[in-house]
């Protein structure tokens, strides 16, 4: 008999058993819950970003040779850090970039470039004169696209890179202008 607990106390642990399958049971529908709710909602993200790849490649873009107090120069960069530009105001250290200088014959460098645009990876000549030069690049996975503009004058090459659509582009568009300015710059 000294073995034996009072009822009582059976009767307790086996509330507090059923209590905890329960709370268990609650646990386990929350943890579940949160877990398809990030499911959606990433899966939503990624639909949109592929939604704005699309967007991107239909967009009409504001590009092409402006003149501007008598010069021929390219379209300012919007107030998003998504484009540098060498025509804007070298003040502005977000979009300003400098202009690729030229010491050898302009023609030579437009060659060279259209040499360099050929390799480039999805890039794609959308125009193409003596004095300009408009190539869009898409990235790879979501199609986003990008417009590089270049003008050739006497002594430069004035430049602008600038995504369609989004807000930041990670540093992508100064990396490939700083990019193909290496790539010509040697040669000059």
């Amino acid at each position: 008999m000294g073995d034996e607990e009072p009822a009582g106390h059976w009767t307790f642990r086996l509330r507090l058993t059923k209590v905890n399958r329960q709370e268990r049971f609650v646990v386990k529908i929350v943890l579940i819950t949160t877990i398809v709710l990030v499911l959606i909602a990433a899966l939503a993200f990624t639909y949109r970003l592929f939604k704005l790849g699309k967007e991107s490649q239909i967009m009409a873009p504001n590009i092409g040779v402006q003149i501007l107090d008598g010069k021929k120069t390219l379209a300012p960069c919007p107030s998003t850090p998504n484009c540098v530009c060498s025509c804007g105001d070298s003040g502005d250290p977000q979009h300003y970039i400098s202009s690729i200088p030229l010491s050898v014959s302009e023609i030579n460098s437009r060659e060279r470039v259209l040499a360099l645009v050929e390799k480039t990876p999805s890039s794609h000549i959308e125009t193409q004169t003596e004095e300009y030069i408009h190539y869009t690049v898409k990235s790879g996975l979501f199609g986003f696209v990008d417009d590089v503009e270049l003008l050739f004058l006497d002594d430069r090459i004035e430049v602008r890179s600038a995504s369609r659509v989004g807000h930041s582009d990670l540093g992508k568009n100064r990396e490939r202008i700083s990019q193909l300015a290496k790539e010509i710059a040697p040669q000059n």
